[in-house]
């Protein structure tokens, strides 16, 4: 086994930020790609009226983004806000927005000293969060936490006894969107079942974030070398959505993750059905794009995970703050909150996040692509608690078999997590759920009896008032039997982000509920396009109808 150092032209990375290391200013980093817009079109515009409506604009089309009727299309220098009123006001225009950028990577900010000569290591032992009896472990994770640190009792997810109970299958595969993922690396060896690179970059992994992430879910286990992956048998599927840009402030490339590069890569893991899709990357502006993709992935069957970020705050990012996204936060080696991490009600669960050992591309280490040894290091932040997380989705998901659901497996995770830390820590404070249990889950975790609840009836109205509009959306849920139910918790999302808009409703005695939009500007668009969700083990979203038929009973567009 050989050592990366980190003293490359790689990469420290945000989402993967070493707790101690202080990054540069996130202002020098572009927010979105210059002189492009992605505009989201309502349903059953023909092709003729996006044409025009480019016309207009004076833009032209990049290229089409796949599931979600959009397309990127760039416009000249200097003119996005003026050509994103111009969209705005095409009554066939959904959304106009930036073509955002999350950030993953930072420039490599110094180098660690190598492990002492002659330190005995042991793989499992390194692996504090899988199994954490108190043991010492090597860090080398910044300059200035260096050495030997000792972890805390039951500070971790309990592995070793879930894997008694399953150890997955190849059948079930865990989508890296990411850096892309060095599939030869002898811990992935055999892992991958795809490479997909929708970046303008070489498909390798230049920076290793991806690399990191996919040992965490999957590596090899019991394979007689490295590490051990939390989904065991899993398989892996690589797809690149983050390129590399020279940023002359910071001294150095950046990894940045394009909104249209991620809806590609979201829509192609939902084409292929990859039950699990991670996603360690975050930013703070929310994209209706990544939106859409992410509920057309869910409502795909997907899982979706998502790094929460580490800026210490309570903000939302995304996409983990997506309601269809299971947002991870990050606990250390003691069981407490990390100091990087990002908290708060719409945090979903925490998971290790804090000196993870894992594997790395072979260049780091100066060995060739596949070299038996193979390198391994340490990286921090939420990057690495997302994918301790799509390890155990993809564990509940073979273990539960044929009738597992997205919901079913999104539910074992967090209705059994752990509220408090091994200290006494309350991470309900920090968190929804708490701190994620891997035997608990499998133990707890049942498939679902008879197609369970769904939509029964979607039903949409708006309202005029002046320069704005609101549409409110009306859903009936059912049991399988088609009798209403009482106090099922509905959740949904809009297309158009409006402040005061109500994303949450109870039903009532006849298994009724609404939900209504804040006052849209007629220039933002002439149509909203709703989606439903039922956070409940037995909703089966493919039984959902509408007698009306002017919805699918998972989505419905409402006009102004």
């Amino acid at each position: 086994m050989r050592l990366a150092t980190l003293n490359l032209p790689l990469a420290i990375l945000l989402a993967s930020v070493a707790a101690t290391v202080s990054a540069p200013a996130v202002g020098k980093v572009p927010t979105f790609v210059p002189d492009q817009l992605i505009v989201g079109f309502a349903p059953g515009t023909a092709g003729s009226a996006k044409t025009a409506a480019h016309a207009v604009a004076g833009a032209h089309i990049v290229r089409d983004l796949n599931g979600i009727n959009a397309q990127l299309v760039a416009v000249p220098t200097g003119s996005m806000r003026g050509k994103m009123a111009v969209y705005r006001s095409n009554p066939n225009v959904l959304y106009a927005e930036p073509n955002y950028q999350r950030l993953a990577v930072l420039p490599n900010e110094g180098q660690d000293p190598p492990p002492p000569i002659g330190l005995g290591f042991d793989y499992l032992t390194e692996q504090w969060g899988l199994n954490n009896q108190g043991q010492n472990f090597y860090a080398d994770g910044s300059p200035a936490v260096h050495g030997i640190i000792k972890g805390t009792v039951d500070a971790d997810i309990n592995a070793p006894a879930a894997w008694d109970i399953s150890t997955g299958s190849t059948s079930i595969t865990v989508a890296v969107l990411d850096t892309g993922v060095a599939c030869a690396h002898v811990d992935l060896l055999g892992k991958c079942v795809e490479s997909v690179n929708f970046t303008v970059d070489p498909p390798e992994d230049e920076f290793g974030h991806g690399t990191h992430v996919a040992g965490i879910a999957a590596a090899n286990t019991d394979n007689g070398a490295g590490i051990a992956g939390v989904g065991w048998n899993t398989s892996v599927a690589a797809i690149k959505v983050c390129h590399k840009e020279f940023i002359i402030e910071l001294g150095g490339f950046v990894g940045l993750c394009d909104t249209a590069d991620v809806v590609d890569g979201l829509a192609h893991a939902t084409t292929m059905g990859y039950q699990v899709i991670n996603m360690s990357f975050s930013g703070p502006d929310l994209s209706q794009a990544e939106a859409a993709a992410v509920t057309a992935a869910w409502n795909g069957g997907a899982v979706l995970v998502a790094a929460a970020g580490n800026d210490y705050r309570p903000d939302l990012a995304y996409p983990a703050a997506f309601n269809e996204v299971i947002a991870v936060g990050s606990f250390d080696w003691h069981g407490n909150l990390s100091a990087f991490s990002n908290f708060g009600n719409w945090v979903s669960v925490a998971a290790p996040g804090d000196f993870i050992f894992s594997t790395y591309p072979d260049v780091a280490c100066g060995l060739p692509d596949g070299d038996p040894e193979g390198c391994f290091t340490w990286l921090s932040g939420t990057s690495m608690s997302s994918p301790h997380v799509a390890g155990l989705a993809a564990l509940l998901w073979s273990h539960i078999g044929p009738t597992a659901t997205n919901i079913g497996v999104r539910n074992a995770i967090e209705t059994n997590a752990r509220s408090s830390g091994p200290l006494g820590q309350n991470f309900m404070a920090w968190t929804q759920h708490g701190m994620i249990d891997m035997q608990a889950a499998l133990s707890n975790s049942e498939p679902p009896i008879g197609p369970g609840i769904h939509v029964g009836d979607l039903d949409g109205s708006s309202s005029r008032s002046g320069p704005t509009w609101t549409a409110t959306v009306a859903i009936a849920v059912h049991d399988e039997t088609e009798v209403p139910l009482e106090n099922v918790n509905v959740s949904g999302s809009w297309s158009i982000a409006v402040s005061g808009s109500e994303t949450s409703c109870t039903t009532d005695s006849n298994g009724l509920c609404s939900m209504t939009t804040g006052s849209i500007r007629n220039r933002d668009g002439a149509s909203v396009t709703f989606s439903v969700n039922i956070a409940d083990p037995s909703y089966q979203p493919t039984a959902n109808h509408d007698p009306d038929s002017d919805s699918d009973g998972t989505t419905i567009t409402v006009a102004k």
